[in-house]
């Protein structure tokens, strides 16, 4: 009987992991993390960028590239501060359900320090989600 149970759950990983798609190519950049993202369920790829933190949370930080920014989980211990330029090292993953995330939890290796993007300031009929995620804002009217 224990032999069955075995069999069984190799069989199970066997068909679970055929059912990932592995990338080869490094992900080097927000833009090739943003089209990966998009292009269906079930694929994992490694990925490597280099950014600028421009905020810290409990769980996550905020990596600013080349005029893109994302979100990236980190360990509630890490000692990321604002300013710090790192290469981020890990998995960008498509589950099942086609949602991307960043798999818990990449690597950070500080590199130097950089300045933080300027606050924006803009009108608010000039707000736009796409173009203005994940930056600082400072928004003027009604």
């Amino acid at each position: 009987m224990r032999m069955f149970f075995h069999r069984r759950l190799f069989l199970v990983l066997i068909a679970f992991s055929a059912s990932i798609s592995y990338g080869n190519e490094v992900l080097r950049s927000i833009a090739e993390l943003e089209a990966f993202n998009q292009g269906g369920p079930n694929r994992i790829a490694p990925l490597e960028l280099r950014g600028t933190i421009t905020d810290v949370g409990e769980h996550c930080v905020i990596l600013r590239e080349s005029g893109s920014a994302t979100l990236l989980p980190c360990d509630a211990e890490s000692s990321l501060s604002t300013g710090n330029v790192v290469i981020v090292r890990g998995q960008a993953e498509v589950s099942s359900e086609n949602l991307p995330r960043v798999r818990r939890y990449p690597t950070f290796e500080i590199v130097g320090t950089g300045p933080v993007p300027p606050v924006l300031e803009l009108p608010l009929s000039e707000l736009d989600e796409k173009a203005h995620n994940f930056r600082t804002v400072s928004v003027s009217g009604t």
